[in-house]
């Protein structure tokens, strides 16, 4: 509506007035270098640098060779998320016979409804840390397309430290200098042609070397 829109751009305003008041006050800390760039350019930040996030994975562990399926994973109880499924539903796997496994927190009836419609796809619903884990493991391809290019995505870095081929689009890995590591698609004939050809090509060891060698520099704890 036109009074919410003009409730929110009149709050965005105050938002962006205090962090321009505050942002030479103390040391900031940003997580990717893309809005290290922008409190410098926005804001005249002086004292503010990149520190990525810390991570419960050290190596890369994913397996050599081939998995049996597509996996998207999120909290599915965010709107974002949702959208991502319903559009991978709709545009992507309506026109590849592949199989798509999407996991989650709290998914909702309607997408739930969705996915037991399509003949190809499969919901768990609320699974344990330990069920993501064995499915990002078992995947020969993770999916994880994202609608806005905010900080760094803890589900792309799980799957990158141990998982197979990951696809994304760029808005998903745009500063977080994780494009080496990944399969970048930014439209649907993209992503079905570059999910087809990953589907039966064997993750070697070379590719695994590869990313940790990537990871092991800016993503690593120490």
């Amino acid at each position: 509506s036109l009074l919410k829109k003009m409730y929110y751009l009149h709050e965005s305003n105050l938002l962006r007035q205090y962090e321009k008041k505050i942002a030479d006050k103390a040391m900031i800390l940003a997580m990717v270098e893309k809005d290290r760039e922008e409190y410098m350019q926005e804001f005249g930040a002086k004292d503010i640098h990149t520190l990525p996030v810390f991570l419960p994975f050290e190596e890369v562990v994913s397996k050599e060779g081939t998995g049996c399926f597509c996996l998207y994973h999120g909290n599915l109880s965010v709107a974002e998320n949702e959208q991502a499924v319903v559009w991978l539903l709709k545009q992507v796997f309506q026109c590849v016979d592949l199989p798509l496994i999407v996991t989650g927190k709290n998914p909702s009836a309607r997408l739930t409804r969705m996915i037991e419609q399509h003949p190809h796809a499969c919901l768990i619903p609320n699974p344990s840390d330990q069920e993501i884990q064995d499915l990002i493991a078992k995947a020969q391809v993770n999916i994880l397309p994202s609608f806005n290019c905010t900080g760094i995505k803890m589900k792309l870095l799980n799957a990158l430290f141990n998982g197979r081929h990951c696809v994304v689009n760029r808005d998903a890995v745009k500063g977080t200098g994780l494009e080496a590591a990944c399969h970048i698609a930014d439209n649907t004939e993209e992503l079905i042609d570059i999910i087809s050809q990953l589907y039966t090509k064997a993750f070697s060891a070379e590719e695994i070397r590869s990313r940790q060698s990537l990871l092991s520099g800016q993503y690593n704890n120490e």
